[in-house]
Parts: structure tokens; C-alpha cells; sequence
């Protein structure tokens, strides 16, 4: 039996070994795989200056762009402003239609109406009675008198400061 607990020993560190192996292999692989991206790569030949000069560039072009389809979309909507304004100036509705026959109606009726009638002119005033506008002076002067003492008596009893 002795045998057998030594074939189990030199199994188990021969596991040992194996799993040694393994986790060496696995902590190596992000190295590897660093070494091998920088051996495909070309090398850098631009300065950090010209990132910073095509970035620039990049978003000029960027903004120029924005600037020009934005210019053009608002350039075609003015247009098709106009052209629908053309287009209602120009069409006739049926609305306008309807106004215009009610216009023509509305003349025609008024031109059919009974015409104006001459104005009448007041007799011309006669000059010989002066005795009749004397007493019409008179009777006028006299109410008016009775209305401004009658005014006045109503203005003192309604004033509170007398």
C-alpha cells in the first residue's frame, strides 16, 4: 500500500504544478495582448501640435456644415412661404366670391331704391314783422330769466357750505 500513497502524491503535485502553470498563463495574458496591439500598430508620427490643429479643423467643418444645412432649411422655408402667400393673393375663394356677389346685390338694391328727395328750404324770413320778433325777443328773455333764478334757487339749497 505504500505504493499507492506515493503515485497519489506525485499526482497531486504534478496538479499543483499544473494550476501553477495555469494562473502564471492567465496573469501573462493582458501583457501579451498589450505587447501584441503595439507590435500591429503603426507607429505615431503626429505631434500632440497637430492633434490639437486637426481637432481644430474637424470642428470647423463641423460647425460650417451645421451653418450651411441650417441656412438651407431656412432658405426653403421662406420660399415656400412666399409661394403660399402668392397662391392665397392670387386664387379667389369661394368666400371672396359670395363677398363680392353680396356687394353687387347690395348696389344694385340701393340704385333701384326711391332716389333722395330734394331738400326742402325753410321760407325765407320776413323782414316787416318787427313787432312779432320783438315779442318773441321778449318772451324768450323772460323764460330765460325764470330758468336762471330757478337754477340758482336750486343751486343754493343743494350747496351745504351756505
Amino acid at each position: 500500500m505504500p505504493k499507492k500513497t506515493s503515485k497519489a502524491k506525485k499526482a497531486q503535485a504534478t496538479k499543483k504544478a499544473i494550476r501553477k502553470d495555469i494562473a502564471k498563463a492567465v496573469e501573462r495574458i493582458p501583457q501579451m495582448i498589450a505587447d501584441e496591439i503595439e507590435a500591429t500598430q503603426p507607429a505615431r508620427t503626429e505631434t500632440p501640435a497637430r492633434s490639437q490643429s486637426s481637432e481644430q479643423t474637424k470642428r470647423t467643418l463641423l460647425w460650417i456644415g451645421v451653418g450651411v444645412i441650417t441656412t438651407s432649411v431656412f432658405a426653403m422655408w421662406i420660399v415656400n412661404a412666399k409661394a403660399m402667400f402668392y397662391d392665397i393673393q392670387h386664387t379667389k375663394s369661394a368666400e371672396g366670391q359670395l363677398i363680392a356677389e353680396a356687394k353687387n346685390d347690395f348696389d344694385k338694391i340701393l340704385e333701384s331704391g326711391p332716389k333722395k328727395p330734394a331738400p326742402i328750404t325753410p321760407p325765407a324770413p320776413e323782414t316787416n314783422n318787427t313787432e312779432a320778433s320783438d315779442a318773441v325777443r321778449q318772451t324768450l328773455q323772460a323764460l330765460f330769466a325764470g330758468a336762471a333764478t330757478s337754477s340758482s334757487t336750486v343751486q343754493n339749497q343743494n350747496d351745504p357750505t351756505e
